[in-house]
C-alpha cells in the first residue's frame, strides 16, 4: 500500500555543515517518522571537493539521525553526474515507488511544520490541472494577490513563479519532462506572440529561454545535450500556459545557499533580483499580500548591467529569427572571441 506521505529527494556533494543543518531541520518536523529520504551523494568532479565530500561522507555514515525517519537510501554515485542529472536520478527513485515528492537540495532549511504543509496540499491540489507544483518559501512572490482558503488554518497564494523547495506530482512532473524531450521550449521561442507574453510578465525568464534553453548557455538548464526541468525551466512553462504554484502564507523554508557555495545562487544580478532583506522562516502574509520589500532591488549599483543584458537578448532574439540557430550562433561565438 503506497504511503499517504510524500517522500523527501535530497542532493549533496561536498557542503557538510548545510547537509546537516538540512536534516536536522528536517527530523524536528511533524510526520518526519513517517517520511522516506532520499538521498544522491554525487561524486566529486575534481580533487577540489574531494574534502566536502569525504566530510558529508563521514556525516552519512556516523551520525545517528536515520531514526527520526521512516527510512533513508543513500545512492552514492560513482562517478559525477552534474547537478541536474543528479537531481532528476533521484527524483526518479523516488517516483519508483511514490506518485508525488519533495525536492530539495542540501542547503534548505526546514520549518518545523513543513511536511505537514506540503503533505496538505499535494493532498488538496491532487487533480487541479492548473496548480503544478506546491512551494514551502513565499518571497518570491511578486504576483497578484489571489488567495486560496484551505482546512489547514493557513492562507496561500497562487503566483506563476516559484524557485527552490518544489513538491510535486508525478503525472504532471513527467508531463513536463516529456515537453523537455519533445523540443516544446524551443518552439515557443519562435512565437512571437508567446515570447511577448512572457517578456511582459516577466524579463528574466525571457532571458532565460533565450540564453539558457535556446542558445545553450554551458551554464544554463542544458547538460550534456539534454534539457533539464529546472525551476527556471518550470517557470516558463507556467507564464506561457497560465499554470501556477502554491505559495504559502508563511515561508516554511529557508534557503541558506545565497553564499556562493554551491553551483546556483551565486552572487549574481540575476540572483539579487529575488533576494529581500530578512529572509526568515514563517515570515506572514498581512492582510491577504505580500508586502516585499524592493529597495535592494532598487539599490543595486548593477540594475543598468541588468538592462543592458535584456537589450541584448532581444537583439539576439531577431537574430535568431532572422538567421536562425546555427547562424546566430556563429555571430554570437565571433562577438565571444572578440
Amino acid at each position: 500500500m503506497e504511503s499517504k506521505f510524500m517522500p523527501v529527494c535530497l542532493t549533496t556533494l561536498n557542503r557538510a555543515d548545510k547537509l546537516k543543518m538540512c536534516l536536522e531541520s528536517l527530523a524536528k518536523c511533524r510526520y518526519a517518522c513517517d517520511t522516506e529520504i532520499f538521498i544522491s551523494v554525487d561524486y566529486p568532479p575534481n580533487e577540489r571537493y574531494r574534502g566536502g565530500y569525504e566530510k558529508v561522507i563521514d556525516y552519512l555514515h556516523n551520525e545517528d539521525f536515520h531514526s527520526s525517519f521512516k527510512k533513508i537510501e543513500i545512492i552514492y554515485q560513482k562517478e559525477n553526474l552534474g547537478a541536474f542529472k543528479n537531481s532528476q536520478y533521484i527524483v526518479d527513485k523516488a517516483l519508483e515507488q511514490f506518485d508525488c515528492y519533495l525536492f530539495v537540495e542540501d542547503d534548505i532549511e526546514f520549518a518545523d511544520d513543513a511536511l505537514r504543509y506540503y503533505n496538505h496540499f499535494l493532498e488538496s491540489y491532487r487533480d487541479d490541472e492548473n496548480i503544478m507544483f506546491i512551494a514551502g518559501d513565499n518571497k518570491l512572490m511578486i504576483w497578484g494577490d489571489k488567495i486560496v482558503s484551505s482546512e489547514a488554518t493557513d492562507k496561500v497564494t497562487v503566483a506563476p513563479w516559484g524557485a527552490y523547495a518544489l513538491a510535486g506530482w508525478k503525472d504532471k512532473f513527467l508531463r513536463l519532462r516529456r515537453l523537455c524531450e519533445e523540443k516544446y521550449f524551443e518552439e515557443e521561442a519562435t512565437r512571437p506572440k508567446n515570447v511577448c507574453k512572457l517578456s511582459k510578465q516577466s524579463a528574466f525568464a525571457f532571458y532565460y529561454l533565450m540564453e539558457d534553453i535556446v542558445l545553450r548557455n554551458p551554464n544554463g538548464a542544458y547538460e550534456n545535450g539534454c534539457l533539464y526541468a529546472t525551476d527556471m525551466l518550470i517557470n516558463i512553462y507556467l507564464l506561457l500556459n497560465d499554470k501556477y504554484i502554491i505559495l504559502p502564507g508563511y515561508s516554511r523554508v529557508m534557503n541558506n545557499g545565497f553564499d556562493n557555495s554551491g553551483l546556483h545562487c551565486k552572487d549574481d544580478i540575476a540572483m539579487k533580483t529575488y533576494i529581500f532583506n530578512n529572509h526568515t522562516l514563517c515570515a506572514p502574509i498581512e492582510n491577504g499580500t505580500r508586502n516585499l520589500d524592493y529597495s535592494l532591488i532598487k539599490q543595486m549599483d548593477n540594475i543598468t548591467k541588468a538592462r543592458k543584458r535584456i537589450i541584448r537578448t532581444w537583439v539576439k532574439y531577431f537574430l535568431f529569427r532572422i538567421l536562425g540557430l546555427e547562424k546566430t550562433m556563429r555571430v554570437i561565438g565571433r562577438f565571444r572571441q572578440k
